[in-house]
């Protein structure tokens, strides 16, 4: 799920949900046609062709850091890769699972199960209060930026009253965060947030779906896709963006970028004048709450085992900090810069099919590897937002290339996107070999 704030290209986020019984792909809500069959329910708005989006299968059998731009971690922000080692229970981990999503989810013939959804529990409180709640089945997303939870009036589960960031005039402010199949809306909030024994204070969030933020500004509608501000929208109970900034927008939406406010991201909200696009400071933004910890505040690691094929759950652990304790050292691996300056900030380039895709990133929120290759068969059911080779193409290839200079080749596999839903009768959640065009 890769937060378009940050960027000036779009940038590839497909959902697919798996019924129990019946498929569904892309989100949205669905009709149903019937056990084993797969219906799509939107489409993705934009794409990128100079793109190769390493989803949620890249994690498969995995380390992947993420360090954090600006923080301790030497030349971040960066991303790397070693082979899977899941970190037993510490203080800085916390569990992470694929298991299909909210299990009301999983039984709402609109929704169903989250493929390949990585999600964890986090706690947020009331700043300096201990009136607290725990929200499970937060997608953890290294392509974004900040923590955003899906109001219990939006069909999630937040229910907290938390301080209401306010501009200078004293009106609410309220976000319109974008991903490129639609958009979420809702007033930015204050809360301290704790995850397995990590804590941070007096963070600015994002509450989506507040009733009383019920008028969007055509500002934000009108970047394209779908307004996901709900759980059949969602399918998750929040975001965690664990990417590799610190806030979800930088300076872009400062003051300081130039003497307009940038629409589609920011809003002063007026209760007689409607909401108007303002500057947010760098430090009110939504802010990625792992760069708050008290320690392990300079990236993470999120540890998957291996997979071959489908299989119901999956289950690891994300690791906070890097090189900060015994069970986060990076050693000898390899490390790939990001690119911090220009028109494709936060990625770096694949070399795949005799292309260098320079707006390439690593973003465990999408739920496959989405890249173009019109040699590869799409499914020819209304599913047609993946690849579906009648056989399985095993040991492909692709060359990851840093902004400074390291390589690693990457071999992946690009399955039956039909054949891997309808496994173990549509029961499945974890699907390795999952990819769709870009």
């Amino acid at each position: 799920m890769k937060l378009m704030l940050r960027r000036e290209h779009m940038n590839k986020f497909v959902m697919v949900f798996v019924f129990v019984a019946l498929l569904a792909a892309e989100g949205c809500g669905s009709s149903n046609t019937g056990l084993g069959t797969t219906t799509p329910t939107t489409t993705p708005t934009g794409t990128n062709s100079n793109s190769f989006d390493w989803g949620a299968p890249y994690f498969y059998g995995r380390n992947i850091y993420t360090s954090i731009d600006g923080s301790s971690a030497a030349s971040a922000p960066y991303w790397a890769a070693a082979s899977s080692s899941i970190a037993a229970p510490a203080n800085n981990v916390v569990q992470v699972n694929v298991d299909g999503g909210v299990p009301s989810f999983i039984t709402n013939p609109n929704i169903g199960i989250y493929a390949n959804g990585i999600f964890a529990t986090v706690n947020v409180c009331a700043p300096g209060t201990s009136t607290c709640q725990s929200i499970d089945h937060v997608l953890v997303d290294t392509g974004s930026y900040g923590l955003r939870l899906l109001s219990a009036s939006a069909g999630g589960e937040f229910t907290l009253t938390l301080p209401r960031q306010v501009a200078t005039d004293s009106n609410p402010i309220a976000e319109c965060t974008q991903f490129v199949s639609g958009y979420i809306w809702g007033p930015v909030e204050t809360a301290d947030i704790k995850i397995s024994g990590e804590s941070a204070s007096s963070v600015p969030i994002q509450i989506i779906g507040d009733p009383n933020f019920a008028v969007i500004p055509a500002g934000c509608s009108s970047v394209g896709g779908t307004n996901e501000s709900s759980a059949t929208g969602l399918a998750a109970n929040g975001v965690l963006g664990i990417g590799p900034f610190p806030q979800d927008c930088g300076s872009a939406c400062t003051s300081g970028s130039g003497t307009t406010p940038i629409e589609g991201t920011y809003y002063d909200c007026s209760s007689t004048n409607g909401c108007t696009a303002t500057f947010e400071s760098l430090t009110a933004q939504v802010q990625n709450p792992v760069s708050h910890f008290a320690t392990d505040n300079n990236g993470t690691i999120l540890e998957l085992p291996s997979l071959t094929g489908a299989t119901a759950t999956v289950s690891g652990s994300l690791v906070f900090g890097i090189g900060t304790q015994s069970n986060n050292a990076i050693g000898t691996t390899p490390i790939l810069t990001i690119n911090t300056t220009g028109s494709e900030v936060g990625d770096f380039t694949t070399k795949y099919n005799g292309n260098s895709l320079t707006g390439s990133f690593i973003d465990s929120g999408s739920n496959a590897l989405f890249f173009d290759n019109s040699s590869i068969a799409l499914c020819a059911d209304l599913n047609n937002n993946f690849y579906c080779p009648v056989n399985l193409l095993p040991s492909q290839s692709a060359t990851q290339i840093g902004a400074n200079g390291t390589n690693s080749t990457v071999t992946f596999n690009v399955g039956n996107a039909d054949t891997l839903f309808n496994s173990n009768s549509g029961n499945d959640a974890a699907f390795n070999g999952l990819t769709g065009p870009n």
